[in-house]
């Protein structure tokens, strides 16, 4: 049963939760709630582009509205898909310098504007959101997916699902040394492991390792 539920797009955990929460509403005594072994969750796998892919990607971008925006959004702010689409014009400050995104569990943060994509906004300020849908309301997240893919493959960039540009952005961040407090608060992550996971290793930064054990000197 668990596992034809699990096929349906259900996962263990949720469908263990709502036994233990069935089985505490009848007063049933003794459920077997561990015969049911929920997985440990993935490990997540950053999924950065590489450092050329990244510049050519932004080159392509530039002056490509709205599908090159929306790579934009996602590289400068790193926002999620829904954040990009949800986008609305009354979150930045009057100088486009700061914008409020609220995004999961409803949390509501600032983030600083980079010039690139302040620049690339000008111009097209309005009302209401960045990213208008065709009858009503913002876009569908959907849509920023196929404009994302639009621009990368004109870029000559491949499998580049949304959630990359937030991954690159984060993980750009950290290379050029920045505060792992100050990445996780721009990022939005509650805990600072999450933050971690962006970190990647490179020959170059192997050989800053070696090249610090300067015992002798």
């Amino acid at each position: 049963m668990l596992r034809s539920v699990a096929r349906e797009g259900h996962g263990v955990a949720e469908v263990a939760a709502a036994l233990r929460h069935y089985w505490e509403w009848t007063g049933r005594i003794n459920p077997p709630a561990r015969a049911i072994r929920v997985p440990p969750r993935p490990e997540m796998v950053c999924r950065t582009l590489e450092d050329d892919e990244t510049r050519t990607l932004v080159k392509t971008a530039l002056g490509w509205w709205p599908q090159g925006a929306t790579v934009l959004m996602g590289l400068y702010l790193a926002l999620r898909r829904f954040e990009i689409a949800k986008a609305e014009w009354h979150r930045f400050d009057p100088t486009l310098d700061w914008y409020r995104v609220t995004g999961k569990r409803s949390k509501t943060a600032t983030l600083p504007v980079h010039p690139v994509l302040r620049s690339e906004l000008e111009g097209h300020r309005q009302e209401g959101f960045l990213f208008p849908g065709r009858f009503r309301g913002s876009v569908n997240p959907v849509t920023v997916g196929e404009w994302i893919d639009q621009v990368a493959t004109a870029a000559g960039v491949d499998n580049l699902v949304p959630h990359r540009l937030r991954h690159t952005s984060l993980t750009w961040a950290v290379d050029a040394g920045k505060q792992l407090r100050d990445v996780q608060v721009f990022a939005r992550h509650s805990d600072p492991g999450m933050t971690a996971k962006y970190t990647r290793t490179t020959n170059r930064k192997l050989r800053d390792v070696v090249d610090a054990l300067d015992y002798l000197g």
